[in-house]
Protein backbone atom coordinates (compact mmCIF):
# COMPACT_ATOMS: atom_id res chain seq x y z
CA UNK A 1 0.00 0.00 0.00
CA UNK A 2 1.01 3.45 -1.07
CA UNK A 3 0.20 4.88 2.37
CA UNK A 4 2.41 2.42 4.26
CA UNK A 5 5.51 2.40 1.76
CA UNK A 6 5.27 6.58 2.59
CA UNK A 7 5.02 6.41 6.33
CA UNK A 8 7.83 4.35 6.20
CA UNK A 9 10.00 6.75 4.90
CA UNK A 10 8.40 9.23 7.18
CA UNK A 11 9.79 7.31 10.28
CA UNK A 12 12.92 6.12 8.64
CA UNK A 13 13.37 9.86 9.02
CA UNK A 14 12.67 10.78 12.11
CA UNK A 15 15.36 11.23 15.14
CA UNK A 16 16.49 9.18 17.33
CA UNK A 17 14.12 11.08 20.15
CA UNK A 18 11.06 10.70 17.85
CA UNK A 19 11.15 7.02 16.96
CA UNK A 20 8.43 6.50 19.65
CA UNK A 21 6.92 8.77 17.63
CA UNK A 22 7.04 6.96 14.50
CA UNK A 23 5.65 4.10 16.23
CA UNK A 24 2.33 5.74 17.29
CA UNK A 25 2.18 6.77 13.36
CA UNK A 26 2.36 3.33 12.88
CA UNK A 27 -0.88 2.25 15.09
CA UNK A 28 -2.41 4.91 13.88
CA UNK A 29 -2.63 4.16 9.94
CA UNK A 30 -3.11 0.48 10.55
CA UNK A 31 -6.67 1.95 12.64
CA UNK A 32 -7.43 3.86 9.30
CA UNK A 33 -9.80 2.21 6.99
CA UNK A 34 -10.28 4.79 4.39
CA UNK A 35 -7.37 4.31 1.46
CA UNK A 36 -7.37 8.47 0.47
CA UNK A 37 -7.56 9.71 4.62
CA UNK A 38 -4.76 6.72 4.65
CA UNK A 39 -2.33 8.78 1.94
CA UNK A 40 -3.62 12.14 3.62
CA UNK A 41 -2.10 11.81 6.70
CA UNK A 42 1.10 9.73 5.66
CA UNK A 43 1.85 12.75 3.79
CA UNK A 44 1.03 14.45 6.46
CA UNK A 45 3.65 12.62 8.83
CA UNK A 46 5.69 12.85 5.89
CA UNK A 47 5.67 16.50 6.60
CA UNK A 48 5.64 16.42 9.95
CA UNK A 49 9.27 14.26 10.02
CA UNK A 50 11.08 16.29 7.14
CA UNK A 51 10.12 19.21 9.68
CA UNK A 52 11.89 17.32 12.37
CA UNK A 53 15.36 17.50 10.43
CA UNK A 54 16.21 21.04 11.16
CA UNK A 55 19.11 21.48 9.32
CA UNK A 56 16.86 20.60 6.04
CA UNK A 57 14.58 22.85 6.47
CA UNK A 58 16.90 25.74 6.89
CA UNK A 59 18.67 24.57 4.03
CA UNK A 60 15.12 24.52 1.77
CA UNK A 61 13.60 27.71 3.18
CA UNK A 62 17.52 30.03 3.20
CA UNK A 63 17.92 28.93 -0.89
CA UNK A 64 14.53 28.92 -1.59
CA UNK A 65 14.35 32.87 0.05
CA UNK A 66 18.03 33.49 -2.13
CA UNK A 67 16.76 32.19 -5.19
CA UNK A 68 13.31 33.96 -4.72
CA UNK A 69 15.54 37.50 -3.35
CA UNK A 70 17.71 37.48 -6.14
CA UNK A 71 14.76 36.98 -9.19
CA UNK A 72 12.83 39.96 -7.38
CA UNK A 73 15.89 41.80 -7.08
CA UNK A 74 16.28 41.66 -10.83
CA UNK A 75 12.92 42.25 -11.53
CA UNK A 76 13.34 45.69 -9.46
CA UNK A 77 16.84 46.49 -11.34
CA UNK A 78 14.54 46.39 -14.66
CA UNK A 79 12.56 48.83 -12.82
CA UNK A 80 15.42 51.33 -12.24
CA UNK A 81 16.22 51.13 -16.25
CA UNK A 82 12.70 51.89 -16.92
CA UNK A 83 12.93 54.62 -14.08
CA UNK A 84 15.92 56.23 -15.75
CA UNK A 85 14.59 56.33 -18.87
CA UNK A 86 11.59 58.39 -18.15
CA UNK A 87 13.63 60.28 -16.24
CA UNK A 88 15.62 61.08 -19.41
CA UNK A 89 13.08 61.73 -21.53
CA UNK A 90 11.38 64.17 -18.87
CA UNK A 91 14.27 66.16 -17.98
CA UNK A 92 16.54 66.16 -20.98
CA UNK A 93 14.45 65.59 -24.08
CA UNK A 94 16.10 61.54 -24.77
CA UNK A 95 14.25 60.27 -27.83
CA UNK A 96 11.43 57.55 -27.46
CA UNK A 97 11.00 55.34 -30.01
CA UNK A 98 7.88 53.74 -28.74
CA UNK A 99 6.45 57.18 -28.71
CA UNK A 100 7.20 57.52 -32.28
CA UNK A 101 5.95 54.58 -33.22
CA UNK A 102 2.85 55.22 -31.95
CA UNK A 103 2.38 58.49 -32.84
CA UNK A 104 2.45 57.20 -36.81
CA UNK A 105 0.09 54.14 -36.24
CA UNK A 106 -2.36 55.07 -33.10
CA UNK A 107 -2.34 58.93 -32.30
CA UNK A 108 -4.80 58.65 -29.55
CA UNK A 109 -2.40 55.97 -27.67
CA UNK A 110 0.87 58.33 -28.17
CA UNK A 111 -0.94 61.08 -26.89
CA UNK A 112 -1.77 59.35 -23.74
CA UNK A 113 1.59 57.95 -23.30
CA UNK A 114 2.57 61.60 -23.80
CA UNK A 115 0.24 62.81 -20.94
CA UNK A 116 1.04 60.18 -18.50
CA UNK A 117 4.79 60.04 -18.54
CA UNK A 118 4.90 61.16 -15.08
CA UNK A 119 2.75 58.47 -13.92
CA UNK A 120 5.25 55.74 -15.44
CA UNK A 121 7.89 57.65 -13.84
CA UNK A 122 6.62 57.52 -10.56
CA UNK A 123 5.25 54.04 -11.12
CA UNK A 124 8.65 52.68 -12.02
CA UNK A 125 10.42 54.71 -9.27
CA UNK A 126 7.99 53.36 -6.92
CA UNK A 127 7.92 49.22 -8.02
CA UNK A 128 11.90 49.56 -8.63
CA UNK A 129 13.15 50.39 -4.54
CA UNK A 130 10.05 48.64 -3.04
CA UNK A 131 10.80 45.28 -4.90
CA UNK A 132 14.47 46.12 -4.14
CA UNK A 133 13.93 46.28 -0.76
CA UNK A 134 11.64 43.38 -0.47
CA UNK A 135 14.39 41.67 -2.25
CA UNK A 136 17.06 42.32 0.61
CA UNK A 137 14.76 41.71 3.44
CA UNK A 138 13.41 38.57 2.04
CA UNK A 139 17.23 37.25 1.51
CA UNK A 140 18.08 38.87 5.13
CA UNK A 141 14.71 37.81 6.33
CA UNK A 142 13.03 41.01 8.39
CA UNK A 143 9.24 39.70 7.99
CA UNK A 144 7.74 43.16 9.20
CA UNK A 145 10.11 45.08 7.02
CA UNK A 146 9.35 42.82 4.38
CA UNK A 147 5.74 43.26 4.83
CA UNK A 148 5.98 46.87 4.54
CA UNK A 149 8.09 46.41 1.24
CA UNK A 150 5.42 44.17 -0.52
CA UNK A 151 2.56 47.21 0.89
CA UNK A 152 4.60 49.87 -0.72
CA UNK A 153 5.45 47.82 -3.98
CA UNK A 154 1.38 48.32 -4.79
CA UNK A 155 1.71 51.79 -4.50
CA UNK A 156 3.51 51.96 -7.59
CA UNK A 157 0.41 49.22 -9.53
CA UNK A 158 -2.01 51.23 -7.62
CA UNK A 159 -1.34 54.14 -9.19
CA UNK A 160 -1.29 52.98 -12.76
CA UNK A 161 -4.66 50.99 -12.04
CA UNK A 162 -6.29 54.39 -10.59
CA UNK A 163 -5.37 56.37 -13.72
CA UNK A 164 -6.31 53.82 -16.31
CA UNK A 165 -9.59 53.55 -14.82
CA UNK A 166 -10.14 57.43 -14.39
CA UNK A 167 -8.43 58.40 -17.64
CA UNK A 168 -9.80 55.54 -19.90
CA UNK A 169 -6.00 55.84 -21.26
CA UNK A 170 -5.54 52.03 -23.39
CA UNK A 171 -1.27 52.58 -22.41
CA UNK A 172 -2.25 50.84 -19.20
CA UNK A 173 -4.49 48.05 -20.11
CA UNK A 174 -1.10 45.58 -20.41
CA UNK A 175 -0.29 46.83 -17.04
CA UNK A 176 -2.46 44.56 -14.77
CA UNK A 177 -0.44 42.10 -15.19
CA UNK A 178 2.32 43.89 -13.33
CA UNK A 179 0.50 42.46 -10.03
CA UNK A 180 1.28 38.59 -10.96
CA UNK A 181 4.73 39.05 -10.05
CA UNK A 182 3.83 40.98 -6.58
CA UNK A 183 1.70 37.80 -5.92
CA UNK A 184 4.14 35.54 -6.60
CA UNK A 185 6.81 36.82 -4.26
CA UNK A 186 4.00 37.18 -1.64
CA UNK A 187 2.98 33.67 -1.71
CA UNK A 188 6.76 32.58 -2.09
CA UNK A 189 7.56 34.10 1.07
CA UNK A 190 4.27 32.86 2.83
CA UNK A 191 5.53 29.44 1.97
CA UNK A 192 9.14 29.60 3.30
CA UNK A 193 7.53 31.13 6.43
CA UNK A 194 5.70 27.78 6.83
CA UNK A 195 8.14 25.82 6.03
CA UNK A 196 10.67 27.42 8.30
CA UNK A 197 7.88 27.20 11.25
CA UNK A 198 7.72 23.83 10.82
CA UNK A 199 10.90 22.77 10.89
CA UNK A 200 11.44 24.60 14.39
CA UNK A 201 12.18 21.95 17.03
CA UNK A 202 9.43 22.08 19.66
CA UNK A 203 10.71 23.29 23.57
CA UNK A 204 11.93 20.04 25.52
CA UNK A 205 10.81 19.99 29.15
CA UNK A 206 13.07 21.19 31.60
CA UNK A 207 13.40 19.03 34.96
CA UNK A 208 10.90 18.68 37.15
CA UNK A 209 10.93 21.28 40.11
CA UNK A 210 12.29 19.40 43.54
Amino acid sequence: MIAHDILNIATAMLPEHRKAWGEAMRHEIEIIDNGQEALIFAFGCLWAACSERITVMKLITGFGRLGVGLVTLLYGTLFISGFVFFVSVLFFHAPDRFYDQLLLRHPDVAAARLRDYPVLLAYCGFTASSYIAAAICLIRWRPKAFAWCCLAALIGPALLIATAVHAGSPVFISFYTCLIPWVMLVVASLCFSWMDAGGKKPAQPGPAAA
